[in-house]
């Protein structure tokens, strides 16, 4: 259904708005290219118009660059009006300097962006930089520099380049919102391949997020945030992500998933309130994670502190500060340094709360919450009477359909720091009905929790020492047990397979191609061709020749370098000469085998034997 997030309120509105639209649809269907500022206002003029209302086979491109240094910019699009459909093709081009002071807006909300609001746009390709600097608008604020609000449709391979947001502190209960450094709210949309570098500086929202603001039933897959958050002075409720502020689902919508993207800015807390009881949810991948939201292969490279908010609802994590109703998270790692506040801090989650019911379609029995996710920063809480964990702060299992919920295969290494009063472990500080399978922590990390915390998390969860879990022998341990690790060219615990790079070196015009091969696969060797030449076999940097066909193991880096015989310039020496007694004078490839033997390209297998 059209219109899904506002859809009552705006039907007469969407009536008299496609009226608009049918001529432009027949008859400009053309690709229109843009290479000017003056020929982008122009285009933006049209939006604004309505020309471009589901007109979704409309194709927009840059041909170039566009500085727009003294022009100012309202954002093309907003929900109740007009707005783009069509597919806006960047071409890798930047448009640069855009400043936006002010949003468009309707009775839903304030947007902000290079767009303001798109419906099933497709966005690729396209780099901004400039800013957004307000005092805010309407309830719901969307602000991100491609799309404020993104409904359907996708953003693929835009970045945000040099890029601030400030809202002057003035805080917006964006509750169907947010505000992302590429889109602020995005609603059944995909956010693919985008770069991240905005700073957003005092800006007080519900949702902040480095990529997005909120991502309600979206898929955002490798995308990496550079930038800062600095969110300030608040005494409401604050989700702030590195990825994402907040992850929600539609009305009978798949959740969100989150995939193999990357943090590396820093989500900070300035100031805070002292007092508040509101929720303060700070993670470097995901602020608060819930309604089935799945996050799998994430790093966090930045700092996450939110140790200025001493709410007792904050919940401060390397990945994500809260998730609940049946989130996942799998297969990440944080290296980056963990400073919460009054109430739960963890190396991978501050809180995990299982809570929901059955008739839910993201309950599960069982439900994986963590699973081969591994700590590897500073964890640390200085207020008293708070829950510090390597993995998770609190863990608690309050579904109302009964569920088994477990924490599994999780490794805990960095350090671990909480003030005397607090309960602090490697795993977990405080659980309540979660299971816990083959996790393993460094020993010398502080315990210091209650008996009934120790007894869920010890029944699954071992300390050893710092130096065995440097050894084969830890990995093959852990691994042994459902764990997915290996040991870095370091020494270091690394999550997953190690991999190793084969490259194959053509000589024959073709250009080099480079595998990466999982350690212990079989790797097939191709059979190259090369006109006027015979392909005489791989000459190994492992010393050793293989043919083609031939399978091998891969151990470690290899290049294989093609040898190639030119025939028609061989002319051997007489046949007593030649060692190989496998290689008869009347073989058709005697020749070739004669020419790189003389030329000390190969010396066969053997004194006698060429193969």
């Amino acid at each position: 259904m059209k219109k899904r997030i506002f859809a009552p309120v705006i039907c007469a509105v969407l009536a008299i708005s496609l009226f608009v639209v049918g001529a432009f649809a027949d008859d400009e269907t053309a690709t229109l290219q843009i290479g000017t500022a003056e020929e982008l206002l122009a285009f933006a003029a049209d939006v604004s118009a309505g020309k471009y209302n589901d007109v979704t086979d409309a194709v927009v491109e840059l041909t170039d660059d566009i500085d727009m240094s003294g022009y100012g910019w309202t954002p093309m699009g907003q929900m109740i009006g007009n707005y783009f459909s069509g597919t806006f093709e960047g071409n890798g081009h930047t448009v640069s300097n855009l400043s936006i002071t002010e949003g468009t807006s309707d009775s839903y909300g304030s947007y902000y962006g290079f767009f303001g609001y798109t419906y099933n746009a497709a966005i690729r390709n396209l780099n901004i930089s400039g800013s957004v600097q307000s005092n805010g608008g309407s309830r719901c604020l969307c602000v991100g520099a491609v799309v404020g609000l993104l409904e359907g449709g996708e953003i693929i391979n835009c970045s945000a380049l040099d890029f601030t947001i400030d809202f002057n502190n003035v805080y917006n209960n964006n509750k169907d919102g947010g505000i992302g450094g590429i889109v602020g709210f995005a609603y059944e949309a995909d956010i693919i391949d985008c770069v991240s570098n905005a700073e957003i500086t005092k800006t007080a929202a519900m949702t902040i997020g480095g990529v997005a603001g909120q991502a309600r039933t979206t898929v955002m897959g490798n995308c990496i945030f550079n930038g800062s958050i600095e969110f300030n002075d608040c005494s409401k409720e604050i989700y702030a992500g590195g990825i994402a502020g907040s992850t929600s689902v539609s009305d009978g919508g798949d959740p969100t998933l989150i995939v193999s993207c990357t943090n590396n800015g820093s989500i900070v807390a300035v100031t805070g309130d002292n007092t508040t009881d509101y929720y303060i949810d700070a993670g470097g991948i995901v602020g608060n994670a819930q309604q089935g939201c799945m996050i799998s292969n994430c790093l966090n490279y930045g700092k996450v502190d939110a140790s200025q908010y001493n709410s007792l609802n904050s919940a401060t994590g390397g990945i994500a500060g809260r998730m609940q109703s049946f989130a996942k998270l799998s297969y990440c790692v944080n290296y980056g340094d963990v400073y919460g506040g009054k109430s739960c801090t963890g190396g991978i989650v501050g809180a995990l709360l299982c809570v929901g019911t059955g008739n839910e379609a993201f309950y599960a029995d069982p439900h994986y919450a963590l699973d081969n996710c591994l700590n590897a920063g500073t964890i640390q809480s200085a207020t008293n009477n708070v829950y510090t964990g390597g993995i998770a702060g609190k863990a608690q299992n309050d579904s109302k359909t009964p569920t088994t919920a477990y924490i599994t295969n999780c490794i805990s290494v960095g350090a671990v720091s909480a003030a005397s009063s607090s309960k602090a472990h490697p795993i977990a500080a405080y659980s309540d009905d979660f299971t816990y399978v083959n996790n393993y922590y460094d020993n010398s990390l502080p315990n210091t929790v209650d008996d009934d915390t120790a007894a869920e998390v010890n029944g699954g969860s071992k300390g050893v020492d710092a130096a065995y879990m440097k050894t084969e022998a830890f990995i093959d341990e852990v691994n042994a047990g459902g764990g997915d690790y290996h040991l870095d060219d370091n020494g270091q615990i690394a999550l997953g397979p190690k991999f190793y790079d084969v490259t194959l070196v053509f000589g024959n015009g073709a250009a080099d191609a480079v595998y990466s091969i999982e350690e212990d696969t079989e790797f097939t060797l191709p059979a190259p061709s090369r006109s006027g030449y015979i392909f005489m076999g791989w000459k190994c940097s492992d010393g050793n020749v293989y043919q083609a066909d031939e399978v091998i193991t891969v151990e470690k880096d290899l290049t294989f370098t093609a040898v190639w015989a030119n025939m028609p310039d061989i002319t051997p020496d007489e046949p007593d000469e030649f060692p190989f007694t496998d290689v008869p004078a009347t073989a058709w490839y005697y020749d070739a085998v004669y020419y790189v033997w003389e030329n000390g390209l190969m010396n066969g297998t053997d004194t006698y034997k060429f193969s």
